[in-house]
């Protein structure tokens, strides 16, 4: 006789098919971001997996929840009541986190302001996220996030695209794998590094995202150990 969801074996078969798609999602959208970074339309299916996949996980822990529950309503009913009293606060942060991390412009690298904090995220996490500002780094939970809303920082000189040159050892297609790892650029503008003016110099064409600044960007190329010179804008 076939083991139904309305049994423990049915529950335990269920959770294996929801973790094998959950995990062929996932090497899916690792393959594309190792092998489809340089490449717009894949970076459009990689952020449609990254928001398919937030939705997944949160379908399937619903389905898991209504194949408990199906297994003996009353008593996994109160049970999961128990729970959901204790765990409120954690259950209304992952809830608000879902919709949240939805939004496409909120991401790690994105200058941000909440309240009276103003920074860079600097983690995603499941109830909340770290945001670094001057005074230091902030964890601020899901649910106080959209309860005080929040604004994407955007600098003047976002939509413009700039020229710079670098001095770095890297050849163009390593510069290429870093920038393309970077939320701060806009990559519907695809960046564009060539040949500079003097030996062992690069030079880079690229535009920003709204959310971000061009020291946001100088900052993110001096982790990597990339020097920039002669700086010049361009509409």
């Amino acid at each position: 006789m076939k083991p139904t969801f309305y049994t423990w074996s049915g529950l335990l078969y269920l959770l294996i098919l929801l973790v094998g798609i959950y995990l062929i999602i996932w090497l899916l959208l690792i393959l594309l971001e190792n092998f489809g970074r340089r490449d717009l339309s894949k970076r459009k299916i990689i952020d449609y997996l990254k928001s398919g996949i937030i939705l997944y996980k949160f379908f399937a822990i619903t389905l898991l929840i209504m194949g408990f529950i199906s297994i003996n309503y009353i008593t996994h009913s109160l049970l999961l009541l128990f729970i959901g009293v204790f765990g409120y606060h954690h259950i209304k942060n992952y809830l608000a986190g879902v919709v949240l991390n939805m939004n496409n412009s909120l991401k790690k690298g994105a200058s941000i302001v909440i309240g009276p904090l103003e920074g860079v995220v600097e983690r995603l996490m499941i109830f909340g996220m770290s945001i670094s500002t001057e005074s230091g780094e902030h964890y601020i939970n899901y649910y106080q996030i959209e309860k005080s809303g929040f604004t994407i920082k955007s600098g003047k000189d976002s939509v413009l695209r700039k020229t710079i040159f670098l001095n770095t050892s890297l050849t163009t297609d390593d510069v290429l794998d870093i920038l393309f790892d970077n939320p701060i650029l806009d990559l519907k503008k695809q960046p564009t590094v060539g040949p500079g003016e003097q030996p062992g110099q690069l030079k880079l064409q690229y535009t920003l995202e709204k959310g971000s600044t061009n020291q946001d960007f100088m900052t993110f190329l001096k982790k990597n150990q990339i020097e920039t010179s002669l700086q010049t804008m361009t509409g």
